[in-house]
């Protein structure tokens, strides 16, 4: 595993580029977060959506197990540690507004999701707020996703971060498609608006026809919890 992660800078290089950034730019506004918010991040990768936080005006932690990427963000001014225990930073109880996790759980077996999500409950305000990202296990279209990375230990839906949200002090408040990126990549915008479109359609008859209900059917889905 220690090789896994030596070379997952390598993996990742360029990984997200600007439709990354629209993506956490997207999270973030659904997410409510506003200037003075005290924000958390999980395994905070290049840091770029620590940056945008920063940028409105928040307070930026973050964690990441890649030293070179601590060393980046402590540059940009964010509080950045090495560590994957959450009992190591400098943090009081009940002191944050919101922790984000974007791909980040699937990396973990179900003990060490259910510990960090104990840990954020009690950094986490009263009604604080998690918010992940993940392959969504509830998905037929996850498979490369969840399967292209070695590091994923498991796969989730949001039925299943339900259920840990219960072992943990926390109640799922919501369910949805990941931010889909529509102003930048290689195809068109008008493209795009129609291949979401399609998706949309597809996803409400699947849903009907297997559910009995509209479910998040994209490859990718994010989820909140609130701190009951």
């Amino acid at each position: 595993m220690a090789d896994d992660w030596d070379n997952y800078v390598e993996f990742k290089e360029g990984y997200g580029g600007d439709q990354g950034l629209e993506i956490y730019q997207g999270e973030a506004q659904r997410a409510s977060i506003h200037e003075g918010m005290r924000i958390l991040e999980i395994g905070f990768g290049g840091g770029r959506f620590l940056d945008h936080c920063k940028d409105i005006g928040c307070e930026t932690w973050g964690t990441e197990i890649i030293p070179e990427l601590v060393t980046r963000a402590k540059a940009k001014g964010h509080q950045a540690f090495h560590t994957t225990h959450l009992t190591d930073l400098p943090l009081e109880a009940e002191s944050v507004d919101m922790v984000f996790a974007f791909h980040i759980f699937e990396h973990l077996e179900k003990s060490e999701l259910v510990e960090m999500l104990k840990s954020l409950h009690g950094l986490l305000k009263p009604q604080g707020r998690v918010v992940a990202s993940f392959p969504n296990g509830a998905s037929p279209m996850a498979g490369a996703f969840q399967y292209g990375d070695m590091t994923h230990k498991i796969f989730l839906t949001d039925q299943r971060m339900k259920q840990l949200g219960l072992e943990s002090g926390f109640h799922l408040e919501a369910s949805f498609n990941a931010i889909r990126p529509l102003a930048t990549g290689r195809r068109p915008k008008w493209v795009k608006k129609m291949v979401f479109a399609m998706r949309d359609t597809l996803q409400s008859a699947l849903s009907i026809m297997y559910f009995g209900g509209t479910i998040p059917l994209d490859p990718v889905v994010t989820v909140h919890l609130t701190k009951k």
